[in-house]
C-alpha cells in the first residue's frame, strides 16, 4: 500500500469518480558526482543511491487521471520544497508553493485535524469518512464537540 494511492482514491470518491486502475512506481536517485552532506555529515560517493521518486496514478471510468509525483531525496545546494498542482484542461491551471517548508506544513495539518480525530466515531475509519479539513483559526478546543 502506498500512501499516495490512499490519497488518490479518496480526491477521486470525494469528487464522485470511479476508480478504474491504478499504477505506482518507485524508481531510485542516484548521485550523479561525490558530494558532502551537512545535515548527516557524511560523504556520499558517486553512484550511491540518495532518494527516490514515486509516481502514482488512479485512472476513472470518468476520463480523469488522477497522478502524484513524489521525490523524497538528500537536499543539494540549490533544491528547494515545491509542491505543485496542475490541473490539464482547458484552460490549465497552475498553483505552485515554492521553497514551501514541509515540516512545518505537515506538522501544521496534523495539528489542524486534531478535533476532527476526536469528532470523529470511534473505531478505524477512513480519510473519505472524516470531515473534509478545515482552516481552525482559534483555540482547538473550541472546534471539539
Amino acid at each position: 500500500v502506498n500512501d499516495f494511492l490512499i490519497a488518490l482514491y479518496e480526491l477521486a470518491m470525494r469528487l464522485g469518480f470511479h476508480v478504474v486502475s491504478e499504477e505506482s512506481r518507485i524508481q531510485p536517485i542516484i548521485a550523479k558526482e561525490d558530494v558532502y552532506y551537512p545535515t548527516i555529515d557524511r560523504h556520499v560517493k558517486k553512484g550511491r543511491l540518495i532518494g527516490n521518486e514515486v509516481v502514482s496514478t488512479v485512472k476513472t471510468e470518468e476520463g480523469t487521471d488522477l497522478v502524484c509525483y513524489f521525490v523524497s531525496k538528500m537536499s543539494e545546494e540549490g533544491d528547494t520544497d515545491v509542491n505543485k498542482w496542475e490541473i490539464k484542461g482547458k484552460p490549465s491551471i497552475n498553483v505552485i508553493t515554492d521553497r514551501m517548508q514541509g515540516e512545518i506544513t505537515t506538522g501544521s495539518n496534523m495539528i489542524n485535524r486534531i478535533p476532527d480525530v476526536i469528532n470523529a466515531p470511534a473505531g478505524v475509519i477512513s480519510a473519505g469518512e472524516m470531515v473534509p479539513p478545515s482552516f481552525k483559526h482559534g483555540d482547538l478546543s473550541q472546534y471539539v464537540k
